[in-house]
């Protein structure tokens, strides 16, 4: 007896697998040691940066915005954002930074947020570190070649993707997570910005000022005044104070008769001979020659 048995062909209807977000590079993932007077005079750069506080604090300063990022919390910098790094001046702490080209749009809604980490977050990012420090070392001198891990001579199996993977699921998890906004500055009660810094500075060109008085008048540390104007100009309150000062001063030697002891008594100068060094140290010139030189040259 013949029997014809026939092979029936099942048919299931896939599910498409969809990348919400994308890395396609990395450029760090590191332990830094944040010592209690750490001072990081800050960077700005094209990659997306994440940093996390895994013990103790540090202060943080972007522009129009200071705060402390403490243990537990991970800060976000988005491409080309200037942002700075201080110890707390009390305790050191250690920071994991992670650094990776991400042009995914969903990323946007990681910007200018504090996230409280979760413990599966936290999990995460060792599993990232362990696997990066299998084939990569930090390269001490990463800040001048622009290399901060290298690759060792020999590396893990499919290292790259699981790399690339976990980042990925990093910031989904994040993404889920995320739940505080970073406060503009914290330093009590008030919220100052770099813009009323340099506006006091303007006000009172004709004046002198320290940091100290500046600070006074926003009621904030000294400390936390420059850490605030450097995150929002990338330069020192006094450096920017005085070239100020110069312009004004060139300003009325070329548009006035003012003698050159006048002028130097409006800007508040003790004398005209310290007056005359600080004008050439700002504007490469005396003022005598950079008037006789401006007139020369409209004529």
């Amino acid at each position: 007896m013949n029997e014809s048995h026939t092979q029936k062909q099942a048919y299931f209807r896939d599910i498409q697998l969809k990348d919400v977000i994308e890395i396609t590079s990395f450029v760090n993932a590191s332990k830094i040691d944040v010592g209690k007077n750490y001072v990081f005079e800050g960077e700005m750069h094209n990659l997306w940066e994440m940093q996390y506080i895994s013990r103790g604090s540090a202060y943080v300063a972007v522009k129009d915005g200071f705060y402390e990022l403490k243990a537990g919390e991970i800060s976000f910098y988005r491409p080309n954002q200037f942002h700075v790094v201080y110890g707390n001046g009390h305790t050191s702490a250690q920071m994991w930074v992670f650094s990776f080209q991400c042009k995914s749009h969903v990323i946007k809604y990681l910007e200018n947020c504090v996230i409280s980490a979760s413990e599966e977050s936290e999990r995460l990012m060792e599993r990232i570190l362990n696997e990066v420090g299998k084939s990569f070392e930090v390269n001490a001198s990463g800040s001048d070649s622009g290399v901060i891990l290298k690759k060792k001579k020999r590396t893990q199996f499919g290292y790259s993707q699981i790399i690339k993977n976990r980042i990925e699921e990093l910031l989904i998890l994040l993404m889920r997570e995320k739940n505080r906004p970073i406060p503009i500055c914290r330093t009590g009660t008030s919220s100052v910005n770099a813009a009323e810094i340099r506006a006091l500075l303007a006000q009172n060109i004709y004046s002198k000022l320290t940091v100290a008085q500046i600070a006074e008048k926003f009621s904030i540390s000294s400390t936390y005044l420059k850490q605030i104007y450097r995150a929002g100009y990338s330069s020192g309150i006094i450096a920017d104070f005085n070239l100020m000062k110069s312009k004004r001063a060139a300003e009325l030697l070329e548009s006035t008769d003012l003698s050159v002891t006048e002028i130097s008594e409006i800007m508040g100068f003790d004398n005209v001979y310290f007056f005359s060094n600080f004008f050439k140290r700002y504007m490469g010139e005396s003022p005598g020659l950079y008037r006789k030189r401006k007139r020369n040259t409209k004529a």
